[in-house]
């Protein structure tokens, strides 16, 4: 594989290294591609489902602005965000993945890099990445009209506070997973006119943020990849797939057929499917009747019951709320264990949202470097919370406040609709000289 070959030439853990449950592995199950596949294995895709309900709670109606930002920095930020959901997906699928800015004509757009195009070399005492190779791939027909690979190594160095050193490296090669020998950059239009080394200095930190899924890498701790939301998972995962895999059979097995004499039979003597399945030649003579009815009783309800534990489990290893995944009708039985549940996922999930922010600081440092302006100071970010909180319950709790005369009623139209305080008093009606809800007073 490339990615091994670029690690072994800088003497960095190859993929195939890390064990079976890596990136590589996750990759593959997010794009419903699994070892034990076979033609009786029908999949639920339960990766991707995974992945895509924990992004989605972290970012629905996810909101952040720049005060202090220009209009090329806010327009490229805003493209950014518009991309976050899916940025996000393949973060908690993968384990994490890279935000790498980079110039595109008059603005700056960011690549997300997964885990097999870039590779680490150094990390800094804290855990973060100084230090790193990033793979870029291209292919083009020769003048012989033979499709040749074209590889570009982009290396990152910030091992040193005092310089940041970027270089690259272009290969030519005739087969899609092999490095192959060193040649000239210029040689794919996209590559033309890159310098082959460039020493930055005065910067505060790298022109790239790791996004990592925030979860303790359990099987190489010292490791600075982040683990997928689904690793602890892989077994059952194959458990619901081959449980989902028996119902479906026990409802093909379990189709109405009619066992009866030969003669009855269209000529062939093969096995019918579907409709044409009511009448099977099972050498019926005519003492044993003619015909027998073959309609045996389904087993679903205690195979959807194993499937729904299963489900079950994936969602306690995953950190997800119980009928997240699961069977709603099913879910946790008492008050507390739905709270305990409910708790879990939003920990998850809170967890998500503050590596977030941490790779958009990091990744907006990036973009103002390379638009030659100062980092902004003021970015905010508004996740909204209602995976642990019910808003139709907290408006109903603010309302009867606001009726007992325990919060004052232009701060309940301020979080309500989010406007200013002046705005909210603007919306009140006038003062009823009746009541004493509307000034606070008696």
């Amino acid at each position: 594989m490339l990615y091994d070959e670029v690690a072994k030439r800088y003497h960095a853990p190859a993929l195939e290294d890390m064990g079976d449950n890596s990136s590589r592995l996750w990759q593959a199950m997010y794009r419903d591609e699994y070892i034990y596949s076979s033609p009786e294995i029908h999949h639920l895709s339960l990766p991707a489902a995974i992945a895509t309900e924990i992004a989605r709670a972290a970012v629905i109606e996810f909101k952040s602005e720049m005060a202090d930002a220009s209009a090329d920095l806010a327009r490229d930020y805003a493209g950014l965000l518009d991309d976050l959901p899916g940025i996000t997906e393949q973060a908690c699928a993968f384990g994490g993945v890279m935000l790498k800015p980079y110039a595109l004509s008059n603005k700056v757009v960011v690549d997300c890099v997964a885990p097999d195009l870039f590779v680490p070399l150094g990390v800094t005492s804290d855990g973060k990445i100084n230090h790193v190779i990033f793979i870029d791939r291209a292919d083009a027909l020769d003048d012989k009209g033979r499709r040749v690979f074209y590889t570009r190594l982009e290396e990152h160095d910030y091992s040193s506070p005092e310089r940041y050193v970027i270089r690259n490296e272009a290969y030519r090669s005739d087969t899609r997973n092999s490095l192959g020998d060193p040649c000239a950059l210029d040689l794919v239009a996209a590559w033309s006119g890159m310098a082959e080394e460039i020493t930055l200095t005065g910067l505060d930190q790298p022109l790239y943020a790791y996004l990592k899924y925030p979860q303790a890498n359990n099987l190489d701790p010292t490791s600075p990849l982040g683990m997928s939301c689904f690793c602890r998972a892989i077994a059952l995962i194959q458990d619901a797939d081959e449980q989902y895999s028996r119902i479906l059979w026990e409802y093909t097995g379990s189709e109405l057929a009619i066992d009866a004499d030969i003669t009855a039979l269209k000529a062939g003597n093969k096995m019918p499917v579907h409709g044409e399945r009511l009448f099977r030649d099972l050498g019926l003579d005519a003492q044993d009747g003619f015909y027998k009815v073959f309609s045996p009783a389904i087993r679903d309800e205690s195979l959807f019951r194993g499937l729904n534990q299963i489900l079950r489990r994936i969602e306690f290893n995953c950190g997800l709320s119980y009928g997240l995944i699961s069977d709603v009708t099913d879910t946790a039985k008492t008050a507390t264990e739905m709270k305990i549940a409910k708790q879990r996922f939003y920990t998850t999930v809170s967890a998500l949202q503050g590596a977030l922010r941490e790779a958009l600081e990091a990744t907006v440092y990036g973009m103002a470097i390379l638009l030659g302006e100062r980092p902004p100071e003021d970015i905010s970010f508004d996740f909204d919370d209602s995976i642990l909180t019910d808003s139709s319950e907290e408006q109903r709790i603010m309302i009867a406040e606001v009726a007992a005369g325990l919060l004052r009623p232009e701060e309940y139209l301020m979080r309500r609709y989010g406007v200013t305080e002046d705005q909210a008093k603007a919306m009140m009606p006038p003062a009823n000289p009746d009541t004493h809800i509307w000034d606070g007073e008696e």
